[in-house]
């Protein structure tokens, strides 16, 4: 005798049918969806068909989990399904490559060269006894992976040095991490005194939710041994500077010349490479008078009062408080001129060997016949495209209108020369 019964039963929203399962990776419990096998009622029902023959009793609906998602071309991942013993399964792949034998509960795909896009899996299982159940089809989401670049903009530093922005990363707005990195931040004291470089990482999530890391090595020297008054080596190239102690602040007694020489044709640029100009185009014054600077790139884009910008590692831009201290220990604004410029008493050398105005003027240079000028940043913005600046000159032929020390509020895009303070 023969009977058939038809059991169904409803699975309750977020319970876990009887058998079955397709994902990605590896077998976790999973909340899944009913699909329809030959036999089998659609959306939320399992059909349990029981045929009483010899005891023969078969499951014959399976279950599918979430779509997968993919960053990037990331070779091979492994799919499986849970279905019924003894079952052998047929399945079909877009896109990737099914790697063999391909007909069991677990395949592999090598994804290796697909392009971003939506591609279909699908699975149809075969049980031991010849039943075929209905296809079942899953998306694999293949998003692009984000392309970055991270090279440090300042690679090279001294335990000394204020704490500075890490940048470099690109795309931006991605996040640094490393020792000695808080929110971005760079705090050379924090690092172990046995270390001499830093490994900074950055991470970057595009706008599908796809990660990638790249890091850069850091170069850490060990704080100056430098007394003011004794000339100072900058660890980045090798250049010396004589230093002058005034009131209690050292400063460099000579401009500062770090950067490569660009042409004045070609704006300075946010690209992690320190630019100059030299005056009238001419190497050699850089050599004699120092770079000068648009202020943004001065200043390592950062408008920040106290920053070390260009600077050597362990000093940074003056700022326009340290300017007026520096002013006032020679009587006034009236009457320091005399003082800070070159041949004066002060130490200060301030050399009136010109300067850029935008949008290309080569102003009051030492081979200029009227005027001879120089107009010193500050890392005192005051407004946005605006800083402070002090300016000297000397009327040539003329000795009564120099002594004094000027303050403007200069364009970013004026490149003007700077003097470093040390921290």
């Amino acid at each position: 005798m023969i009977s058939i019964t038809l059991h169904i039963n409803k699975v309750r929203a977020g319970s876990k049918p009887a058998r079955g399962g397709f994902s990605s990776g590896s077998k976790p419990a999973r909340e899944e969806t009913p699909f329809v096998r030959a036999g089998c009622l659609p959306a939320c029902f399992v059909v349990i068909i029981m045929l009483w023959l010899g005891g023969l009793t078969h499951i014959v609906c399976a279950q599918s989990l979430l779509p997968d998602t993919i960053c990037g071309q990331t070779g091979e991942r492994s799919y499986f399904v849970s279905g019924w013993s003894n079952s052998t399964y047929t399945w079909t792949v877009e896109g990737g490559l099914l790697l063999p034998p391909g007909n069991t509960e677990s395949i592999t795909v090598d994804w290796t060269g697909v392009p971003p896009g939506n591609y279909t899996i699908t699975v149809v299982e075969h049980s031991a006894d010849g039943c075929s159940g209905d296809p079942y089809s899953d998306i694999v989401h293949i998003f692009p992976a984000p392309e970055i670049s991270f090279s440090l903009c300042t690679p090279i530093t001294s335990r000394d040095a204020i704490p500075y922005s890490l940048r470099g990363g690109i795309p931006l707005n991605g996040i640094y991490s490393g020792t000695g990195v808080q929110s971005g931040i760079f705090y050379p004291g924090q690092v172990p005194p046995i270390q001499d470089t830093v490994i900074i990482w950055y991470y970057y999530t595009n706008s599908f939710g796809c990660p990638d890391a790249d890091s850069a090595i850091l170069q850490l020297h060990p704080a100056a041994n430098h007394t003011c008054g004794n000339p100072f080596t900058d660890v980045r190239d090798g250049t010396d500077y004589s230093t002058v102690q005034l009131g209690n602040r050292c400063w460099m007694a000579e401009n500062l010349n770090y950067g490569t020489h660009i042409s004045s044709t070609t704006h300075h640029m946010n690209n992690c490479q320190p630019e100059k100009y030299c005056y009238d185009e001419t190497t050699a014054n850089c050599t004699n008078f120092g770079g000068l600077y648009q202020w943004d790139e001065l200043m390592d884009y950062q408008d920040v009062d106290t920053v070390q910008g260009l600077c050597p590692p362990g000093w940074h831009i003056s700022t326009e408080t340290e300017w007026q201290e520096l002013i006032t220990l020679f009587q006034d604004a009236a009457h320091a001129g005399t003082a800070l410029k070159e041949g004066g008493s002060s130490g200060f050398q301030a050399l009136l060997s010109g300067f850029w105005a935008a949008p290309g003027l080569w102003s009051y240079g030492a081979s200029d016949t009227t005027l001879n000028s120089a107009l010193f940043w500050t890392s005192s913005s005051t407004s946005t495209g605006k800083a402070l600046a002090h300016g000297m000159n000397s009327v040539v032929n003329e000795t009564g209108y120099t002594t004094s020390v000027s303050t403007y509020s200069s364009s970013w895009s004026n490149a003007l020369p700077v003097r470093c303070v040390k921290d």
